[in-house]
């Protein structure tokens, strides 16, 4: 969708969720992979059942119970009346731990990761060239992880090496990750609980370079209520931004975001709605920047899922579909996007042995009459 939208939106607008104007990774180390590694985890890979979703080595707490740094949300068993087999992706230690009103609602998350799950198998890790990437835990709270992406079309100058550590301190309420690459990039990230239980949490995303233009700072808190979410933003521009997420029923949750760019003079709403009975997961949001998006996401069982999604704009009266599989095998992972396009993107990961995995992507447009293919190792 960003294609639609005006200059100025997107030189500014970061690369998470495409339906939201602040995304929840503003201190990613373009070109590297997010901090803590680009590639599935191994772990990950082992599992009768994964999520697909990017994420450091796991860290552990003081106990010796492994923390997940950025899992989206936790579906413990439901109370009576849920559908059976409700099973969601393992829960971010800052997030809110899942309380059910009388009426069986619960917190639907924030607004900027209400797709998360579309978009996990629509948007994965795809790459050419060749990566290397190595994890090791120097203790129970801290992480270190070495990069390495060389030969890349997707990449300006082709190569690129990066550092990243991560550290969570206070049983996962305090958590600091960086990524530092040769050329002076610095992206920091600062997670804290303010309030217990995991009620009210503060975020600060950094990135740091020589160019002023690509140095941006953003702060942020977040309010988790048990049937609720709200977050209040502060970036670069300055530019402000609000968010209301709300479950309206057990399975349906309502919301919006807003923004204003000062230096601009610009704002605009985002309005969406999600729908999620456990295995059907359906988002829609529609902008007062003239465009409509829709997406899909069903879990067929426990290691397949599949999704897909429209978007249109209505000024230019143009749209895209794509479509997302993800299968989840007992030692790799499959996935895979067809554009309308005509881009068609497959990878496949496997664990050979623990600590160990390969990864093959290729990448072929037909618009333009081009192929790619990536190559990558992850050990730890």
């Amino acid at each position: 969708m960003e294609k639609y939208l005006p200059k100025w939106l997107t030189e500014t607008r970061e690369t998470s969720s495409h339906s939201s104007w602040f995304g929840a990774n503003v201190a990613e180390c373009a070109p590297a992979p997010p901090v803590g590694g680009g590639m599935t985890p191994i772990s990950m890979l082992q599992q009768k059942e994964g999520s697909g979703v990017q994420s450091p080595p796991p860290m552990l707490t003081s106990d010796g119970k492994p923390i997940d740094a950025t899992s989206v949300q936790a579906n413990p068993q439901p109370p009576a009346g849920t559908v059976p087999g409700e099973a969601l992706p393992p829960q971010d230690p800052l997030q809110p731990k899942v309380e059910y009103t009388s009426d069986g609602r619960k917190n639907p998350g924030q607004f900027d990761k209400a797709d998360s799950d579309a978009l996990r198998v629509l948007k994965p890790d795809i790459f050419d060239g060749c990566r290397f990437e190595h994890n090791k835990m120097l203790g129970p709270n801290f992480t270190v992880n070495h990069s390495l992406w060389l030969g890349s079309a997707m990449l300006q100058t082709g190569n690129n090496y990066s550092f990243g550590s991560t550290v969570v301190l206070n049983e996962g309420k305090t958590m600091l990750l960086g990524r530092i690459d040769p050329e002076g990039r610095l992206d920091a990230q600062w997670h804290q609980e303010i309030v217990q239980p995991q009620k009210v949490i503060s975020r600060v995303q950094s990135s740091i370079s020589s160019s002023s233009e690509q140095s941006m700072t953003q702060g942020s808190l977040e309010i988790n209520g048990i049937d609720y979410a709200a977050t209040l933003k502060l970036t670069k521009g300055p530019m402000f931004g609000l968010s209301y997420f709300q479950s309206v029923t057990p399975k349906i949750a309502m919301g919006a975001e807003s923004f204003y760019h000062h230096g601009q003079g610009v704002s605009h709403i985002f309005a969406r709605g999600k729908y999620d009975n456990g295995k059907d997961i359906a988002t829609a949001t529609l902008t007062t920047m003239g465009s409509v998006s829709a997406n899909y996401a069903r879990k067929v069982n426990d290691r397949v899922t599949l999704a897909a999604e429209f978007e249109v704009a209505l000024d230019s009266k143009q749209s895209q579909m794509n479509f997302g599989y993800e299968f989840m095998l007992r030692q790799s992972k499959i996935s895979g996007v067809i554009s309308t396009e005509g881009i068609i993107q497959t990878q496949i990961q496997e664990a050979l042995m623990p600590g160990f995995a390969v990864i093959f992507n290729g990448i072929l447009d037909h618009g333009r009459d081009t192929h790619r293919f990536g190559y990558g190792v992850q050990i730890g």
